[in-house]
């Protein structure tokens, strides 16, 4: 019922509940390597990797939150194909969304080699970059976690000063890997979605703490703590067959109130982030006669 009414319309149904990728992290080794320099490997999802099956089920004991499934195979009806990112620490994945030529057809609507929805995991820090064509684009998920850098200016500024010089150390390595290794011709300018759209509270500790205050008093609970995400997904068009990606900013609250444990969401911003300001800009279709 979940997938159904995502697949509906998925951008109303991300602004109003919070969705949760269920996979994430996932080794090196079952990604082809590509060699940028010699301080960076980018690693892409190999053709028959890239598709599997979600379903969107409701999170047991968390309002307003949606746990995304995977499976490779379609279990049941509700269960729909996607393109599947996965990431890990220190490390930038990538995957076209292309259809693979290994990859089997599934019916003849062609759902299996054809998904029109993106997933990637979900988002503390890392970030996640879109470029190429706009009816196969690259995506990027990048994480520099252990990135070793210069002491912030003040001591007041530690987090906010960690995560700029990560974002731009993350943001360097997909611009050399694309430069590198072009996976398609940009149409858009490229975009990005970091830790400062997505968790902006993250930056700014008085703002998060000010969030937890107002929150504990107006529910008049013993303990509120609010833990910040963000979710990148994308979607195809139907029609023209152009994808389009949006990020979540989501806020969970973990609430102590008469002895009892509560966990709710809020959507704190759903929006488009590729294509960006250019979006406008005319795309050239090329008909091929038999």
């Amino acid at each position: 019922m979940s997938s159904a009414k995502f697949l509906e319309d998925p951008l109303e149904f991300a602004k109003k509940n919070a969705i949760l990728p269920q996979l994430g992290l996932e080794d090196a080794d079952r990604l082809k390597p590509k060699k940028v320099n010699p301080n960076l490997t980018v690693y892409q999802v190999k053709g028959g990797n890239r598709i599997l099956f979600a379903n969107i089920v409701a999170k047991d004991g968390a309002h307003n939150c949606f746990e995304v499934e995977f499976n490779p195979a379609q279990l049941t009806e509700s269960w729909f194909p996607v393109y599947w990112l996965p990431w890990q620490y220190n490390k930038t994945y990538r995957i076209t969304l292309k259809r693979s030529e290994k990859t089997t057809v599934w019916d003849k609507r062609d759902r299996l080699a054809n998904p029109h929805v993106f997933f990637t995991g979900a988002l503390s820090g890392c970030m996640v970059h879109i470029d190429g064509d706009p009816f196969e684009p690259t995506v990027y998920h990048s994480n520099a976690r252990d990135l070793k850098h210069d002491p912030p200016p003040s001591k007041d500024d530690t987090v906010r000063w960690s995560m700029m010089l990560k974002a731009q150390a993350m943001n360097a390595d997909v611009v050399a890997a694309q430069t590198k290794f072009p996976k398609g011709e940009s149409h858009y300018a490229r975009q990005h979605a970091d830790a400062f759209l997505y968790t902006p509270h993250v930056a700014n500790a008085e703002k998060l703490e000010k969030l937890r205050t107002r929150a504990t008093e107006k529910l008049k609970a013993d303990f509120v703590q609010p833990v910040p995400l963000g979710m990148v997904f994308g979607v195809k068009s139907q029609g023209l067959g152009v994808w389009t990606f949006y990020y979540q900013s989501l806020i969970q609250f973990i609430i102590q109130k008469n002895s009892k444990k509560h966990e709710v969401w809020v959507v704190r911003e759903c929006k488009r982030f590729w294509p960006g300001a250019d979006i406008q800009k005319p795309i050239n279709i090329k008909i091929v006669e038999d």
